[in-house]
């Protein structure tokens, strides 16, 4: 949920409950299906019913425990219900480690806590960090990363070696459902469940869609925004707009560096100390500047009015950005899922 005060409220949680039920139940049947599907084909395969092929060629003796089991969910509803319990534990746990909104968003001391990437594997160990890294970034990434809370990431280790794999698998299912399934049509189960919590929580009249031409141009620019942004860019920078907002940052950048060496209170060390670390706020004028600090004041990399990876202005550059994306006219689901 949106912030960690809502599990407090027992007719929210509730209602959050119900719907994780409600996706997990849809979930599991359909799983349900697909092996009994399965099993089927491998009956007629084999001629003879698939409990009595597993019987005969099993050991040990197939289903395992043979009694089963008085505490095991029997049907997808009650195995929801179990795990969409589970679920809400899980996540209340992880809420009531999470920083308070003020230290969140009010203390950038607090929340800044370099930290190497070995040892935040080490802390959570049940992730490869340096694996994940590598798939997202260069092979040569920053070996110390910036974690808003390492106490959270303490207790989130402890939490997940604490929790069964099967209630990790249904927190990340869930997640992933609650995600996706606004992308499904109205009259779907899984799209009805999600819109009852977004309208609690979001204080929406029941029943209530927006325009349909403004979500699907706001979908077009979640999914596809550097290739929509582009229309924008041919229209409004013109000549080399660009080169001269930049050329202003970078003598705004120098006369800052040259300006740290004359201050009368400020010694070499301090002096020094501020061009590495000093930061410098973002503004905007009629291009949009911002700028990102690196470990030092020559390392600022100045950003003007559009994106040049990919190169906003060209037409192949947007393209081979795009390259994997597949898009089909009567397929929305699919094609956002190609898209994230």
């Amino acid at each position: 949920m949106p912030t960690k005060e809502y599990y407090e409220e027992k007719d929210i949680t509730k209602l959050y409950q119900e719907v994780i039920e409600k996706l997990l139940t849809i979930i599991y049947e359909a799983e349900e299906e697909e092996e009994e599907e399965s099993l089927s084909t491998f009956s007629r395969f084999f001629k003879k019913p698939v409990f009595r092929v597993l019987e005969e060629t099993t050991w040990p003796p197939w289903p395992w425990p043979p009694w089963g089991g008085d505490d095991e969910p029997r049907t997808p509803s009650e195995r929801a219900t179990q795990h969409a319990k589970k679920i809400i534990e899980f996540e209340r746990f992880l809420a009531q480690v999470s920083l308070d909104l003020d230290i969140l968003y009010g203390n950038p001391y607090a929340t800044y806590n370099p930290v190497s990437v070995r040892n935040l594997s080490q802390t959570i160990s049940q992730v490869n960090f340096e694996t994940y890294f590598t798939a997202f970034a260069p092979r040569n990434y920053p070996q110390k990363i910036i974690v808003t809370s390492y106490e959270y990431a303490k207790k989130l280790g402890q939490l997940l070696d604490d929790t069964p794999a099967q209630i990790v698998e249904a927190y990340l299912v869930t997640r992933a459902a609650l995600e996706l399934s606004p992308h499904l049509g109205l009259e779907t189960e899984a799209w009805k469940a999600q819109r009852t919590l977004v309208e609690a929580l979001q204080g929406i009249k029941k029943g209530a869609v927006g325009d349909r031409g403004e979500y699907c141009v706001e979908k077009v620019e979640e999914a596809m925004g550097f290739a929509a942004g582009r229309y924008f860019v041919n229209e409004t920078f013109g000549g080399d707009s660009r080169e001269r907002g930049e050329q202003v940052i970078l003598d705004i950048i120098e006369a800052f560096k040259h300006s740290l060496d004359k201050i009368e209170w400020m010694d070499e060390e301090s002096a020094n100390a501020a061009k590495k670390k000093v930061t410098l706020p973002s503004y905007q004028t009629v291009l949009v500047i911002m700028f990102t600090l690196s470990h030092q004041a020559e390392n600022i990399r100045v950003k003007v009015g559009y994106p040049l990876s990919p190169n906003t202005t060209n037409a192949a550059s947007i393209a081979n950005y795009y390259s994997t994306v597949k898009i089909e006219g009567d397929k929305f689901f699919e094609n956002m899922l190609s898209a994230a």
